[in-house]
């Protein structure tokens, strides 16, 4: 069902938003910002998404692409 709209922290992104689930069946949320790329994950399914912000990342040129490996780690790109 849905619920109404909420603020789930992050800053400003920008279009080219990329979803996937991992391993587990988590969603994970990852969208280009200014200086970085946003993510956003749950703890298990059907949990609260919240933001977890990842270090690292170069600054975004585009869209974020995403990937899971066999081992089950995600690779972003």
């Amino acid at each position: 069902h849905w619920s109404g709209w909420k603020d789930i922290d992050g800053s400003e992104i920008q279009e080219g938003i990329t979803v996937m689930l991992d391993k587990q069946q988590r969603v994970h949320v990852f969208a280009p910002g200014r200086d970085s790329v946003h993510h956003w994950t749950q703890d298990a399914p059907g949990k609260e998404v919240y933001f977890q912000p990842l270090d690292g990342l170069p600054q975004p040129g585009g869209q974020a692409g995403a990937t899971l490996a066999p081992d089950g780690s995600i690779t972003v790109v």
